[in-house]
């Protein structure tokens, strides 16, 4: 059995390592973007990604005494984390009806390269090493608890969020904008959060990040909408009703704890 007083430090010491990382990555990323641009810096911004999730993972393994990857990503739980993620997935509806159908797009004269290196690679790439990071470093302390509560899940859970939105708040150009995206990402943290926690699986909040993450960005390449009153109250009000949904939803997932999960963890213990 895990030593208590090792197991308290490294409760707290995850935190430390991942805003660590984050700040490292922020400079890092501040000193090349003016100097790319396009599908190659897509690739270069994804590539950059991808060695940062490495390096995490390498250091996740050995700070908590992981032998193999498979220990950290598996299948175990993964419907259980899709299950907990359900209100993410109605967002992506919410989002190709708003934005798509009713907007009517006129779309940015781009290239296949831009579509699949920001799209896609970039996206898979974000979501690889923000979990591992956010939710990971942040979240794993939970499981090292001895008294596993509803109140010690989303306290986890509001520090992965404030994290996470403190992070994207740092890139803002403006003070509105920035608390605008500390809110708006704080929430999608928060509810990547609660399915980790839920299942103990971080490819579940991978693959959510990901495929939320190709919808939103989406709209990125899109040069103008057509304008409309339904547009206006659906991206000015039921937006936020869809990311207040979310917050509740996460919210009765950490309160409602999993006991495949909590049998699992205890067997863990026991060896």
């Amino acid at each position: 059995m895990t030593d208590t007083s090792t197991s308290s430090s490294k409760k707290f010491s995850g935190i430390v390592i991942c805003v660590a990382f984050a700040i490292m990555f922020i400079v890092i990323d501040l000193m090349i973007s003016p100097y790319i641009d396009g599908a190659v810096g897509y690739l270069i911004k994804s590539v950059l990604r991808l060695v940062f999730f490495m390096v995490s993972l390498f250091v996740f393994m050995n700070f908590y005494d992981k032998e193999t990857v498979s220990e950290i990503i598996h299948l175990r739980g993964f419907g259980k984390g899709l299950f907990a993620g359900i209100a993410m997935f109605l967002f992506i509806p919410f989002v190709i009806i708003t934005y798509f159908i009713i907007g009517a797009p006129t779309w940015l004269n781009t290239s296949v390269s831009i579509i699949f290196t920001y799209l896609i690679l970039e996206q898979i790439a974000v979501a690889l090493w923000e979990e591992i990071v956010f939710r990971g470093f942040v979240c794993e302390g939970y499981f090292l608890e001895e008294n596993k509560t509803a109140g010690k899940r989303i306290m986890y859970a509001l520090i992965s969020g404030v994290i996470f939105g403190l992070v994207h708040a740092a890139t803002a150009n403006s003070l509105s904008n920035a608390i605008l995206k500390f809110a708006l990402t704080g929430v999608w943290g928060f509810g990547f959060a609660a399915i980790y926690l839920y299942s103990h699986n971080i490819l579940a909040a991978m693959f959510m990040h990901f495929i939320t993450d190709v919808v939103i960005n989406s709209t990125n390449l899109v040069k103008d909408w057509t304008s409309s009153s339904l547009m206006t109250i659906l991206d000015q009000y039921a937006y936020f009703v869809v990311i207040g949904i979310i917050f509740i939803v996460a919210v009765i997932f950490l309160i409602k704890e999993d006991k495949n999960t909590s049998e699992a963890l205890a067997d863990e213990e026991d060896e």
